[in-house]
């Protein structure tokens, strides 16, 4: 994940720290975070660089702005990436652990919010 070595990320405290429920926060609260704007600014520029392995998961994520989508859903977008990434696109994903698109595109947890 982004900001943290991989050996970090199979630590005890890392794994700990991600038991957490990413419900917490309002979509309001997290638009004026500056750590949630550079999650969102991460995750789509990433996204946009693996799209052509998923076309119909980036197909999906076109007919939204993706950017709009983090601001807007704040951390109700777990839902709505798990089902994009199940239904349309065959994938799992865990963005609360960090697996936006599986282990192709992983990015900071949301967990941490």
């Amino acid at each position: 994940g982004d900001g943290c070595p991989k050996a970090c990320i199979a630590s005890e405290k890392y794994t700990a720290a991600l038991d957490v429920d990413c419900l917490d926060k309002q979509a309001s609260v997290l638009r004026e975070d500056y750590a949630w704007q550079s999650l969102t600014k991460q995750v789509c520029r990433k996204l946009d660089s693996v799209a052509e392995s998923f076309p119909n998961f980036k197909e999906a994520l076109n007919q939204y702005n993706c950017t709009q989508l983090f601001l807007q859903f704040g951390c109700g977008i777990v839902g709505l990436w798990s089902v994009l990434g199940q239904s349309i696109a065959m994938i799992s994903t865990d963005i609360c652990s960090g697996q936006y698109i599986g282990d192709t595109l992983e990015a900071k947890p949301l967990a941490v919010f």
